[in-house]
């Protein structure tokens, strides 16, 4: 795809990380319990699921939060993938100095931020849904971000690329953003795409 005008794009390293364990996968109606904390909770949307089988299969992961610039790199994974095919997987992080408690007061924290986050991404991919037919995959870990991030891209080698957002803010672009800029010789195995959080929908089309 090479270089887009209006994003900026992270260079790649020949960095591999190990693969982990296998993900949960299935609608969480059909989940009796939540996950542990060493894998991943996975669910792909309902779809004609083998009309996708032959299509390109490069994916694109965004990591999903509840910042406004969030929407900006959803739009724009989206976008990519309605012109050139594969899917879209939002990746929500829940990062353990969260549940920081007794075990009761634990579960029950875990399980509504669960929960949140399951709202958080059927909004996100609602807003794919108008964008056209994208098959789009959801993914829920806990952990450090960047270690989250980077099991995630050791255990599905479809994801090409990794898009994040851009704080608008004098303070720099984000926290995310500029950890990962700054791994240098670490850097995932894929290119990194920000997108400005300023940029509108009507110029993401036009780039994309």
């Amino acid at each position: 795809p090479g270089f887009i005008p209006g994003v900026f794009s992270i260079g790649v390293s020949a960095y591999r990380a190990a693969a982990v364990s296998s993900p949960l996968a299935g609608p969480l109606s059909a989940m009796p319990t939540w996950p542990s904390r060493s894998q991943p909770w996975t669910q792909r949307l309902p779809d004609t699921q083998d009309r996708y089988d032959d299509e390109y299969k490069r994916k694109f992961l965004v990591v999903v939060d509840e910042s406004p610039e969030c929407a900006k790199a959803v739009t724009f994974a989206a976008l990519r993938v309605r012109r050139t095919g594969g899917a879209v997987v939002l990746l929500s992080i829940i990062e353990p100095d969260n549940f920081q408690h007794w075990l009761g007061v634990e579960e029950v924290m875990r399980a509504e931020a669960y929960e949140n986050i399951e709202a958080l991404q059927a909004r996100h991919a609602a807003s794919i849904a108008a964008f056209g037919s994208i098959k789009v995959e959801r993914v829920i870990r806990e952990g450090k971000k960047t270690d989250a991030i980077e099991a995630q891209i050791a255990e599905d080698p479809a994801v090409a690329i990794l898009v994040l957002a851009a704080a608008d803010s004098s303070e720099g672009p984000g926290p995310l953003v500029a950890s990962i800029a700054a791994r240098g010789a670490n850097a995932f195995r894929v290119p990194v795409t920000v997108v400005p959080g300023t940029i509108s929908d009507a110029d993401l089309a036009a780039l994309c």
